[in-house]
């Protein structure tokens, strides 16, 4: 951004953090003492920005700040900050006038102590997710001031130097590096199938802890244990769909057999055998795209 006003970026950095962790000092003194306000602005909430009336923060801006706004988990919403990330043009609209479309040269920044920011899918790459160093955050001791007083006693001048200066010829913004806070991320915005599947991953059981991981297990029995997991309790899918949804990123042997049940005559049923549990996982990292998805302490 800093070396020509027309480029955009099209990736947007996410950071995390306590209140109180000093999110938004490092914005505040690029946007406010360098760039300046006719071309920054700081906004708290997202309808500031994709909703009506957006005029007075949307009209020139070259950065925009989104200081502890999340974006709620509304779909329509995620994908309209998407496409602000990487459009060359976006809408305003003031009071008593008609809708424009101007040019958009707005590079975006988000921050927030809310656990999901931003929508972040599966092989999604428009999001660099950090976390702030907690350990200034909270209420005001005499270090913690100490600390802050001695951030904003910063020379911009010698910031805006050293951005200015700095050599980018190398850099491609798009090429985000992984972060261990991405995943927390995607797990947030997956669908009830993948999130209830990464979970049975995690805890090494399907049905109970007391069936081994390839256990043959009845198809019925599978899919109820789905239905009454947490993940399942807001966006529950069908049978049907739920196995076209679990096909994507697991592998199983699936045959009849003759039972006998507790009580009444024996049946012949349908059972799904998993694969081994580090195949399994190899599975589901590469249906998120990620080598390095970690499934807990201690995982294969």
């Amino acid at each position: 951004m800093e070396s020509g006003v027309t480029d955009k970026m099209g990736v947007a950095p996410v950071v995390g953090g306590s209140y109180g962790s000093g999110k938004g000092c490092v914005l505040s003194l690029i946007g406010q003492r360098i760039i300046g306000k006719h071309h920054y602005t700081d906004v708290g909430h997202i309808d500031d920005v994709i909703g009506r009336f957006n005029a007075s923060d949307m009209a020139c801006p070259l950065l925009v700040f989104m200081d502890e706004g999340s974006w709620g988990g509304d779909r329509k919403q995620g994908g309209v900050l998407r496409n602000l990330l990487t459009e060359t043009t976006h809408r305003l609209e003031q009071k008593n006038m008609p809708k424009e479309t101007v040019d958009s040269y707005a590079n975006f920044v988000f921050a927030s102590n809310e656990d999901w920011i931003v929508p972040c899918d599966i092989g999604e790459r428009r999001w660099l997710i950090l976390q702030t160093d907690n350990r200034h955050a909270g209420s005001h001791t005499e270090r913690n001031k100490s600390y802050f007083d001695a951030f904003h006693k910063v020379d911009a001048r010698l910031v805006a130097h050293f951005l200015y200066t700095r050599d980018l010829s190398g850099f491609n913004p798009r090429e985000v590096p992984r972060t261990k806070d991405r995943q927390q991320h995607v797990e947030l915005s997956m669908g009830s199938v993948a999130r209830w599947w990464n979970k049975c991953l995690q805890q090494q059981c399907v049905v109970g802890p007391e069936r081994a991981w390839q256990d043959a297990l009845e198809k019925r029995c599978v899919y109820q244990e789905y239905s009454r997991s947490h993940e399942a309790a807001h966006q529950r899918v069908g049978e049907s769909q739920f196995w076209r949804a679990l096909k994507k990123m697991a592998v199983w042997q699936e045959r009849q057999e003759h039972r006998r049940p507790d009580f009444g005559p024996a049946a012949r049923i349908r059972v799904v055998q998993f694969a081994a549990l580090d195949a399994s996982r190899a599975q589901f990292r590469g249906h998120v795209r990620d080598p390095l998805w970690e499934f807990g302490e201690g995982a294969i």
